[in-house]
């Protein structure tokens, strides 16, 4: 056998590039902690230090890995048309969280808001809500998920990417969390599929984590939210509703709405012909 076509395939094997794309991004993570350690004298510039700092090491790592490691044409992160791909990504996020909100507004009736705090006060969460997106995106839509679907096809690729972001939130949720991550994953990975574009996810991963965390983050009978710029309080048939593990979520009637949206995206994939066949289904040309 040949030493040198061996090690070949192994440095570039998927499971090689999804080990090394772990390692950066935990170095960058890292990196982030370090700095909240240390600018210790003013939280506001430690939060934009980490939002500036942690997005750009890792668009710069994956435009790295991603040209020279395995010598492909660089396009997740192109700039044609970034303003198009971030407004519709950002449209859809607001708008499949404000559908919940809605359905919890009519079912029950709520009190106005409690208080509504300075935009001042959202602006440390706002960095902290555009750096989590950045870096989960890019792993998990970008390295994760591509690399699976090169050689598993994109079926079997968006359940394996699915679960495999949900799977942190049963640790720090609940089953109900893990299952409305799931979902979430699950049409993060098919707006990449039909977009090739991580601009798209980005907007879409953090307009949802904002408008919930941190816009309409809602007081319910056992949940509360911190750092929110509006606090609602739900009564009544919508108490039920509004109770769940990301305060303004009704997991089930946030998870069809993700779902309805995931379903909507995955015709248009088809039609579109974005889905990609596993390598055993791939023709072989001959010749």
């Amino acid at each position: 056998m040949d030493k040198n076509n061996f090690r070949q395939k192994v440095l570039y094997s998927p499971l090689t590039k999804i080990i090394i794309a772990c390692i950066v991004f935990g170095c960058i993570l890292v990196i982030g902690a370090v700095i909240k350690d240390f600018v210790t004298f003013n939280r506001n510039i430690s939060f934009l230090l980490q939002g500036i700092i942690v997005p750009t090491l890792t668009i710069v790592s994956f435009s790295w890995l991603y040209k020279v490691f395995e010598k492909k044409k660089f396009t997740e992160f192109s700039i044609n048309g970034i303003g198009l791909n971030l407004m519709i990504g950002l449209t859809l996020g607001v708008v499949l969280y404000l559908l919940t909100f809605l359905v919890i507004y009519f079912v029950g009736g709520y009190n106005a808001a409690i208080s509504v705090n300075s935009v001042l006060f959202i602006i440390p969460p706002l960095v902290g809500a555009l750096t989590t997106s950045v870096l989960e995106e890019t792993l998990f839509r970008g390295f994760i998920f591509r690399i699976i679907e090169e050689k598993l096809g994109s079926y079997i690729t968006l359940f394996i990417s699915a679960i495999i972001f949900g799977l942190p939130h049963i640790v720090s949720d609940d089953s109900a969390g893990f299952l409305l991550a799931t979902t979430l994953g699950l049409l993060l990975a098919i707006y990449y599929m039909y977009s090739r574009n991580l601009w798209c996810v980005i907007a879409i991963h953090f307009a949802w984590n904002f408008s919930n965390q941190y816009i309409f983050g809602i007081t319910s009978g056992r949940y509360s939210l911190p750092g929110k710029l509006i606090t609602f309080k739900f009564e009544g048939g919508a108490e039920w509703f509004a109770k769940g593990t990301f305060g303004t979520h009704a997991e089930i009637l946030a998870g069809i709405a993700i779902l309805v949206a995931a379903v909507i995206l995955l015709i248009l994939c088809h039609k579109k012909d974005k889905i990609v066949k596993p390598y055993w289904n791939k023709t072989i040309p001959f010749g």
